[in-house]
């Protein structure tokens, strides 16, 4: 132990001594202890640890090749929606046979609006990568027959980050699951026609005044039943969402009304009208303070 003592000791003085080196020695290693880590990390995540699915192993990826394709070929290429029916029909070597194709959606979220990753994905995908639900049910091979109603399901992570755990989401998403595809198109059809005709409806007002809200608000306890919680928070945002569908911007004022809880004034403009509104909100306001 005194041996190794005075070699610490030494090793620390020609350190000290020779500063430069020793700072330029200690960069490196720190250079290459973090590079190592660095890669070891990717190398254990993509190649050393399973895929976080049932059975990975038996896991195949199928793409396309078109290898006369000019300047040198397609490799490794996406496999089209009729190749996929066509394989779907023909191959029968497989356990199963499912298909996705990865996008992106905007979700109105638990406070705000914001942008996910999103899939749309074959019946029986989740089933075969073993995904367990912990509520509700799973995109199943139903849900592939033309006609049949849109099913979603979000992730635990999304479920978490962006509607914080709130298990009312489940039954939005159900009640999405009752309109079918063509219902949905007609839906959007309609409200396209229907927003020009309020446009042109409001063309001669200046500004549209109603409640924010038709109902005071309820306390959490109050809404703790599904049920209850369902037709409370569309009473809630009943007029706030007839706002939205006609693609109108609109300003709330809250109106103190002591002893009581603020009643919020809403003010309503035309589509595009988002600066007036808000100078005339601002005018109004100072009218409440006078």
């Amino acid at each position: 132990m005194g041996t190794l003592r005075q070699d610490v000791q030494f090793a620390l003085r020609m350190m000290r001594k020779n500063l430069g080196f020793t700072t330029a020695a200690v960069l490196c290693l720190m250079l290459g202890i973090g590079a190592t880590t660095g890669i070891f990390t990717v190398v254990n995540a993509v190649l050393l640890q399973p895929l976080p699915y049932s059975h990975p192993e038996q896991l195949v990826r199928v793409y396309t090749e078109f290898p006369t394709f000019p300047n040198g070929g397609l490799h490794r290429f996406w496999t089209s929606g009729p190749e996929f029916i066509d394989l779907k029909r023909d191959a029968h070597s497989w356990a199963a046979l499912d298909a996705w194709i990865a996008g992106g959606v905007n979700l109105a979220g638990k406070v705000e609006p914001v942008r996910v990753n999103a899939a749309s994905v074959s019946g029986g995908l989740l089933e075969s990568l073993g995904v367990s639900p912990v509520s509700g049910r799973l995109i199943a091979p139903s849900d592939d027959i033309p006609g049949a109603s849109v099913v979603a399901d979000i992730s635990y992570g999304t479920w978490q980050s962006v509607f914080a755990g709130d298990p009312n989401v489940l039954g939005r998403i159900e009640r999405g699951c009752a309109i079918s595809a063509a219902d949905y198109v007609q839906m959007v059809r309609e409200r396209d026609r229907l927003v020009r005709a309020m446009d042109a409806r409001l063309a001669g007002l200046d500004v549209l005044l109603m409640p924010t809200t038709s109902i005071v608000a309820p306390t959490i306890a109050e809404v703790a039943d599904p049920k209850v919680f369902a037709a409370r928070n569309a009473a809630l945002l009943r007029n706030t969402a007839i706002i939205n569908f006609f693609d109108l911007c609109a300003v709330t004022l809250p109106l103190p009304v002591a002893p009581a809880l603020p009643v919020g004034l809403m003010l309503v403009a035309r589509n595009g009208q988002d600066h007036r509104l808000l100078n005339i909100a601002a005018a109004t306001e100072q009218l409440f303070a006078a």
